[in-house]
């Protein structure tokens, strides 16, 4: 698989993600310029999915049309969705929602930032295919539960914002 990151990057990036709570909703936090109007990007849940003889595909189990809205006066915008708790991955696209079918591969152009996270390691057969399918090569993934206490935690970049993509910009919190 080859990714391509969308050439029109307008500074909006995932800024915090909860996938496994005990309380309150699970959420995706989008960052970015303050009161930017996110028409022509959509957000994607992605998931690999396993079949009969050991074979793991990926696919968008989950997809939000991101036109109506816009990042708040301090840039943040928070999304409450049903997020797969194991291996999975959020992605934002710049591109109309059409392009996002569930049970579907998910496109692997536009991508204007993604997280893959989970608790498996990166060379695991279901954390691999969303890996190839929606991040650039050497990306690896996080995980909410590495202080033991994954429901107490979110993977938030920190300070907000970051690069697209930059693994590194994520912390616990």
């Amino acid at each position: 698989f080859i990714v391509s990151i969308s050439p029109f990057f307008q500074g909006v990036v995932i800024n915090e993600l909860d996938a496994i709570t005990t309380e309150g909703p699970q959420f995706i936090e989008l960052y970015g310029s303050p009161n930017l109007g996110l028409e022509g990007h959509s957000l994607a849940m992605i998931k690999s999915v396993l079949h009969p003889g050991n074979i793991f595909t990926v696919e968008v189990y989950d997809a939000v049309s991101l036109d109506s809205l816009s990042l708040d006066s301090e840039g943040f915008l928070s999304i409450e969705r049903e997020l797969n708790p194991t291996v999975a991955a959020v992605a934002i696209y710049e591109s109309d929602i059409s392009t996002l079918v569930l049970g579907e591969a998910p496109p692997s152009d536009d991508i204007v930032d993604a997280i893959v996270y989970g608790d498996a390691s990166p060379m695991s057969p279901q954390a691999q295919i969303i890996l190839e399918a929606i991040m650039p090569s050497g990306s690896g993934l996080l995980y909410e539960g590495t202080e033991e206490n994954p429901m107490g935690h979110s993977i938030s970049r920190l300070p907000y914002g970051g690069d697209p993509f930059d693994l590194s910009s994520y912390a616990l919190q």
